[in-house]
C-alpha cells in the first residue's frame, strides 16, 4: 500500500490522505482499474471522529477499493457551503489523478457519517448547482460522486438553537438558508445510488431524517439501499472493537453487519477491479496431476 498526504486548502486546512492498493500477485506490471471510496467522518463540525476515519478507510481499503480520508474544514471554515466544496475539491483531486492512482473515475464514492453524512449527502444532491460549481472552481463532471454511503447521516438541517446549526449557519439562524442547504430537499434525479443505514435508538440524530432522504430518493427512481437497525449507539463507525476504542456502547454485533451489506451494495454497483486490456495475467497452472518432490511444475517460460 502507498499512502500520500493531498493539501486541498491550505488556509482552512482541509486535507485529503490516500490508502492506495499498489500491489497484486496476479498481474505482471499491470495494476486494476479499483472503485475508489472518500471517507467524512463526523464530530460536529467541531473535530474529525476518529472511530469514523481512518478505521473506516482502511476497511475499505481491505475490500479491494482506492481509499481516502477528507478532513473538511471544521469551525469557523465549516460555515455551509463550505464543506460541500471541500468535498467537491475531493472528488475532484481522484478524477485528476485516475490514473496515477489507477482509479476509475466512474466510481467514486462518498462516504460520511453524521456531520460528514451531510457533507456527503449534500455534495451528492447539489453538485450540480451553481453556487457550488463557480466555488469549487470545477465542472459538473469532476466533482459529481458516482455512489452515496451514508451512517447516521444529518440530512435534514433546521434552524434549532444548538451549536450545531448555528455553525451551519454562520450564527445566523434563517430557516430559508437551512432549507436551501438540506440535502433532502435537494435530491433529484441527480442523485447517485446511495447505501444509508441509521440507527432506530440514535440518541443524536433522529431516525426520521434517513427516512426522509430515502422517501426522496423513491420519489426521484434513484435505486438505494436501507438498513435501520433497532439498537445501536451514534458515532459506532464499524461498530467493531477496531472503532470503539474500548467503549462498549460503540460496539454492536448487528450494527456491525453495515460494513458487509454495504460492500455487497458496492460491488454491485461497481463491479470487480479491471484490468487493462493488455495485462499479463500470471501463468497457467499445471493441470492432470499433483506437484511431487524433484518435478519442475514452471512453464517453460519460467525455468
Amino acid at each position: 500500500m502507498k499512502t500520500e498526504r493531498i493539501v486541498l486548502d491550505q488556509s482552512r486546512g482541509v486535507v485529503l490522505y490516500a490508502y492506495l492498493n499498489h500491489w497484486t500477485s496476479a498481474t505482471f506490471g499491470s495494476y486494476p482499474k479499483r472503485g475508489a471510496v472518500i471517507v467524512c467522518p463526523g464530530g460536529a463540525f467541531m473535530v474529525h471522529a476518529g472511530s469514523e476515519g481512518e478505521p473506516v478507510a482502511m476497511a475499505f481499503a481491505g475490500a479491494g477499493y482506492q481509499t481516502f480520508l477528507l478532513r473538511y474544514g471544521l469551525g469557523r471554515h465549516a460555515v455551509i457551503p463550505a464543506p460541500i466544496v471541500d468535498a467537491a475539491l475531493a472528488v475532484a483531486c481522484l478524477r485528476d489523478h485516475a490514473e496515477e492512482w489507477n482509479i476509475d473515475p466512474d466510481k467514486i464514492a462518498l462516504c460520511g457519517f453524521s456531520a460528514g453524512g451531510y457533507v456527503a449527502s449534500a455534495l451528492g444532491t447539489m453538485y450540480n448547482q451553481a453556487e457550488i460549481l463557480e466555488l469549487a472552481g470545477r465542472s459538473e463532471e469532476d466533482i459529481r460522486p458516482n455512489a452515496l454511503i451514508l451512517g447516521y447521516p444529518l440530512t435534514l438541517v433546521e434552524p434549532l438553537d444548538n451549536k450545531l446549526t448555528r455553525l451551519l449557519s454562520g450564527n445566523r439562524v434563517e430557516a430559508q438558508r437551512f432549507a436551501r442547504y438540506s440535502p433532502v430537499n435537494n435530491v433529484g434525479p441527480h442523485t447517485p445510488p446511495t447505501f444509508l443505514w441509521n440507527i432506530f435508538a440514535d440518541t443524536m440524530i433522529p431516525v426520521e431524517t434517513g427516512l426522509a432522504f430515502c422517501a426522496a430518493l423513491a420519489a426521484n427512481d434513484v435505486p438505494f439501499e436501507l438498513h435501520t437497525f433497532q439498537s445501536g449507539s451514534h458515532g459506532c463507525g464499524l461498530g467493531t472493537p477496531v472503532t470503539s476504542l474500548g467503549s462498549a456502547q460503540l460496539e454492536d454485533d448487528q450494527v456491525s453487519h453495515w460494513f458487509e451489506l454495504c460492500c455487497q451494495w458496492l460491488s454491485n454497483l461497481f463491479g470487480p477491479p479491471q484490468l487493462p486490456p493488455d495485462a499479463v495475467i500470471g501463468f497457467e497452472m499445471p493441470t492432470g496431476h499433483r506437484a511431487h518432490l524433484g518435478e519442475n511444475n514452471l512453464p517453460d517460460s519460467l525455468e
